[in-house]
């Protein structure tokens, strides 16, 4: 599994991590291309942050979630769970600094860093909010 800042509430970094995140692995043949992968979907106010860089730094093997919270706590199951990306065409690139963006074959995902904004655009719909 990734390591240990992935089973927090804040995987990713947050604003302040993100690009330091993304830049490390959102590159052609880092670890998490070819080894299982677990990451906390963290707080509902950064869910979609999360689910994309999940997306985008994704190899075949990941899984994306709530960690273990007790045996009564039963998490939201936001929408954007249930949606089918289809699978990678390619892999993450950085298009502009602090802005990363993988194809999928339906859906486009980015993340940008800097806004701390997330834009995940299904094929011939539009963006997911």
């Amino acid at each position: 599994f990734f390591g240990s800042s992935t089973m927090g509430s804040n995987p990713v970094g947050g604003r302040a991590g993100c690009a330091a995140f993304m830049r490390a692995h959102c590159v052609h043949n880092d670890t998490l291309q070819h080894s299982a992968m677990m990451m906390n979907a963290g707080s509902a106010a950064d869910f979609k942050q999360n689910l994309a860089a999940f997306l985008l730094v994704r190899g075949p093997y990941a899984w994306f979630g709530d960690a273990w919270k007790g045996c009564t706590y039963v998490p939201d199951r936001p929408a954007l769970l249930d949606v089918d990306y289809g699978v990678p065409l390619a892999h993450c690139v950085e298009i502009k600094p602090g802005i990363f963006a993988r194809k999928w074959t339906k859906a486009n995902v980015s993340l940008d860093c800097r806004a701390w904004e997330a834009t995940i655009k299904l094929h011939a719909e539009a963006p997911i909010h």
